[in-house]
């Protein structure tokens, strides 16, 4: 992304979007084994910001237990908004089979701690969709993002 920074500000109404797991770099290399460091990412968001480009920001999936835990996803907000990102939208995890197992699989072996919160997940998901709902109104007010989670 960075390095067309030049090519893109010459384009007329170029906007700039990334996506984002989770705010830790080692939980986000379990996740996404060979992407680019969540970290690397926001800097990126913040030099095309402040070359002038409009940068919007995909939390997805918001993974229950990780990306959701007590402070991490304000953790996560609060750095995409001093990195000068715009507009920040939300995906709940689609639990279709293929992807339930590989997660189950990383949970269980690297984040044991949170396979609790995706079981629960995975039994009532729009009890979780509320709840997460609700923590969003709270992180828009404090954030001034309009939050919603799809």
């Amino acid at each position: 992304m960075v390095r067309d920074v030049d090519i893109l500000k010459k384009l007329k109404d170029c906007s700039v979007d990334f996506t984002v797991t989770t705010s830790d770099d080692k939980i986000a290399s379990v996740l996404e084994p060979g992407a680019a460091p969540s970290s690397a990412r926001l800097r990126a968001a913040q030099r095309l910001a402040g070359e002038g480009l409009y940068v919007w920001a995909f939390i997805a999936p918001v993974l229950p237990g990780v990306s959701d835990a007590p402070g991490v996803l304000g953790e996560l907000i609060s750095g995409l908004r001093g990195a000068g990102v715009k507009e920040v939208y939300l995906d709940s995890l689609n639990p279709y089979p293929a992807s339930v197992y590989r997660l189950k699989v990383a949970y269980q072996t690297m984040l044991p701690w949170a396979l609790k919160h995706l079981e629960q997940y995975l039994s009532d998901p729009r009890g979780y969709l509320r709840t997460l709902s609700e923590e969003l109104a709270t992180l828009s007010q404090e954030y001034g993002y309009n939050l919603r989670v799809n």
